[in-house]
């Protein structure tokens, strides 16, 4: 299972709509208003969706939060129908030993947008694959956790300027194969756990 900031940066639901959001796919899907809520001082309203059940595709299924005031989206926590998950295997496994199974068990992802100056932004993306696996050989399986994130700490755009070449990172390297000095200056004040 590999993940990468690409991975984040297709999260984005408003730059990259998903099916649930596209009209095409709106026959698949059961949209409810399904609560009121608050998140910052403001009232929320909560739009519940999932496949209709004459859908048997692993489809989404989750919750739409919508600004009362001027319809935007603030939150969606999304996952894939947990009753058709594990037909994601393929997708959502890269590689795999021969004499391994891996077994999707969830896949959520939340994704919260904040305003700045009368425009909303991304503020933070988070997904979680939990996965069962298992040798061919063996009667038990293991648990394996898999989570990617990403966090928008500051937003300026006075004077934006892009990134020299050598401050770029391609979007599809995977951390762990990327050769990575830590700055321990890097967050300054932005540092806290």
């Amino acid at each position: 299972v590999k993940s990468s900031l690409n991975s984040c940066l297709l999260l984005d639901v408003v730059k990259n709509p998903p099916d649930f959001l596209m009209s095409d796919y709106y026959g698949q899907y059961k949209f409810t208003h399904s609560d009121i809520t608050t998140i910052d001082d403001r009232r929320i309203y909560v739009i519940s969706f999932e496949q209709n059940e004459l859908v048997f595709d692993p489809l989404y299924k989750g919750k739409l939060y919508i600004d009362a005031e001027n319809y935007a989206l603030v939150m969606a926590r999304f996952e894939i129908n947990p009753l058709y998950v594990r037909k994601t295997a393929d997708e959502l496994v890269l590689k795999r030993g021969k004499n391994l199974e891996v077994i999707p068990e969830s896949v959520v992802y939340e994704v919260t947008y904040k305003p700045y100056n009368g425009i909303y932004f991304i503020n933070h993306i988070r997904g979680d694959l939990n996965f069962k696996v298992r040798k061919k050989s063996r009667l038990f399986t293991s648990n394996l956790h898999v989570w990617f994130e990403i966090v928008n700490c500051k937003i300026d755009n006075n004077d934006v300027k892009r990134f020299p070449g050598s401050d770029k990172l391609p979007t599809r390297d995977i951390f762990s194969d990327t050769n990575f000095v830590y700055d321990k200056d890097f967050w300054e004040h932005f540092n806290v756990i």
